[in-house]
């Protein structure tokens, strides 16, 4: 028999408080029932197509250039993630009454000492970026009058969120709109810095802004924001305020991405299945320790008031085999990619190799240009093209919008089997690439002679 230590509910294995806060030097790592096995993955090329058939499961029906959408999990750990389905179906009680919560605190651990360099009582586990945002929507206690600033690149899920909470509590929202195109850092830096200086300015003496909420790599405008210096100005004026990231798209295509480098932001959450190929439902979300602030999930089980760990650990029973499938794309990236610097230098360099040449192929411009980006680049496509297209469905005097922009993907789609989203912004029409190791040039070449072949 071995000692059954609770902190909460009727679980075998709950003291999820004392695991995270011991030593490494007295802390004991679970074993795994199910053993994931990386060495038949070395050696793989980036940009293979035996990297493609090893790593993916991507049809070979399409060109695809989308990988920002959702992400796409790596073929091994989506395996393992079955066999842990598997075992845990095999003795449910077993698995999760005893086993899945100190493996839990394993994973958090793990990445918390590998990868994002802090303490692990300043991480938990969520199933995305959404339900951390909802449950720091939840959390707030802002009264009438008080300020949330974003600009105008904030997720658009997150602005509805926003605008219903201002609504309901009486509390204003402040969003600033950025221009495109951007040529040049410190165009990006002005216009990011100077917006939020001019309002901390403004509210110096009523100190109503309360909470900042700026997007790492803002999704439809897929950009590096300055989250150090823009975290740093905040805070060097108005310590008080709650600075929140949203790094959804930070992990597996920023390099050194690690928490340490930003110590003046208090809450960030980023997603596991997007670059860094984790299974469907995996992310992460950091709390700065001793923060004026209490971070709680926004469903409650068990572990309420038992710390924060052990609320965001449990939030009733779900498929928690999910998560384990991290431990198959730590060994992916750190054993057999060598780190997680070697896949991304690859991706910086395929996305810029692909947009200056369909910029240059295409005479147009970037929305922001590539030097500033990360692995995702957007590129104007030619407004002849764009005509061309629309005049097709009858629609080539319409003014640019949404619609038009939802024509020319569906075009790449249904006529070509090309997978890419096209972005309007500002009444411009742009083609936001992604770049991930399964891809290579000929894809963006093949999206480059369509548009050139409808120019006449």
């Amino acid at each position: 028999m071995t000692e059954t230590k609770r902190d909460f509910g009727s679980f075998h294995s709950s003291n999820v408080e004392e695991l995270i806060h011991q030593s490494e030097l007295d802390y004991k790592s679970p074993s795994l029932s199910v053993v994931f096995d990386s060495t038949k993955f070395k050696d793989l090329n980036f940009g293979s197509l035996e990297l493609k058939k090893q790593l993916f499961y991507l049809s070979g029906d399409f060109c695809f250039l989308n990988h920002g959408a959702f992400g796409l999990s790596f073929k091994p750990v989506i395996d393992y993630v079955h066999d842990w389905k598997c075992y845990a179906e095999s003795q449910p009680l077993r698995f999760n009454d005893r086993q899945i919560i100190p493996l839990l605190v394993d994973l958090i651990r793990k990445f918390a000492k590998l990868i994002f360099k802090c303490k692990p009582n300043e991480m938990a586990l969520v199933e995305n970026c959404t339900f951390a945002f909802n449950s720091l929507i939840n959390s707030l206690t802002l009264k009438k009058g008080e300020k949330i600033f974003i600009l105008s690149t904030t997720y658009g899920v997150y602005k509805k969120i926003l605008r219903e909470y201002c609504d309901k509590n009486e509390v204003i929202l402040i969003e600033e709109q950025i221009s495109f195109p951007i040529n040049d850092k410190i165009e990006l830096e002005t216009q990011t810095l100077k917006k939020l200086e001019l309002n901390l300015i403004k509210d110096e003496n009523e100190h109503k802004i309360k909470l900042i909420l700026i997007d790492h790599i803002p999704s439809n405008q897929p950009f590096l924001m300055p989250i150090e210096k823009i975290s740093n100005y905040c805070k060097s004026k108005r310590p008080d305020i709650l600075f929140v990231v949203d790094a959804a798209h930070s992990l597996g295509s920023v390099k050194n991405f690690t928490f340490d480098k930003y110590p003046n932001v208090d809450i960030l959450f980023t997603n596991c299945h997007k670059w860094f190929c984790g299974p469907k439902g995996t992310g992460f979300v950091y709390v700065k320790e001793n923060i004026n602030f209490k971070l709680r999930p926004c469903v409650h089980s068990h572990g309420i008031n038992s710390g924060f760990n052990s609320e965001f650990i449990w939030t009733g029973l779900k498929d928690y085999s999910i998560f384990l499938g991290l431990y198959a794309n730590l060994d992916l990236w750190l054993n057999c990619f060598g780190g997680m610097d070697g896949p991304i230098d690859y991706c910086y360099s395929l996305i810029r190799e692909a947009s200056i040449y369909l910029k240059n192929l295409w005479d147009t411009g970037y929305m922001v240009d590539y030097s500033l980006c990360s692995t995702m680049v957007c590129v104007r496509l030619p407004i002849k093209f764009v005509r061309n297209i629309l005049g097709k469905v009858g629609r080539e005097n319409e003014n640019i919008s949404y619609d038009q922009a939802e024509v020319i993907q569906n075009y790449f789609y249904f006529n070509h089997s090309i997978e890419v989203p096209v972005k309007c912004v500002q009444n411009n029409l742009y083609v936001r690439l992604s770049a991930h190791i399964y891809n290579r040039i000929q894809d963006y070449e093949l999206l480059g002679d369509v548009v050139m072949a409808n120019l006449e």
